[in-house]
């Protein structure tokens, strides 16, 4: 499942970095409408 364009293929720092970004704002997200 992935949800972002693979623009960095094998950089797995930048793939944690947006994977954590999501998470983020998706735990905002359900905080907000809580």
């Amino acid at each position: 499942m992935v949800l972002l364009p693979k623009m960095h293929d094998g950089n797995i720092l930048t793939y944690i970095f947006q994977f954590s970004l999501l998470v983020l704002f998706l735990c905002l997200c359900s905080w907000l409408f809580v």
